[in-house]
């Protein structure tokens, strides 16, 4: 059995990092899309929240205009 160099081991250990950078980059540009789409989707539901909040006063108007429902 040889025993590793410190060379080697330096090389290895250069190796292992840029890797880790590499997958750290791809997790950070993920968690970003990620960030994007939760906001536009956030976005999305609070403007249906509004719409649904028209629609309900509309209702009530239109039923409290008849009298209330029959």
């Amino acid at each position: 059995m040889t025993e590793t160099t410190p060379e080697e081991i330096d090389k290895e250990l250069i190796a292992t990092m840029y890797q880790i950078r590499i997958e750290y980059q791809a997790m950070k540009e993920r968690m970003e899309q990620f960030e994007a789409l939760f906001i536009h989707h956030s976005d999305q539901l609070s403007t249906m929240e509004k719409h649904i909040g028209k629609l309900e006063q509309q209702m009530k108007i239109l039923l409290d205009g008849r009298g209330g429902m029959s």
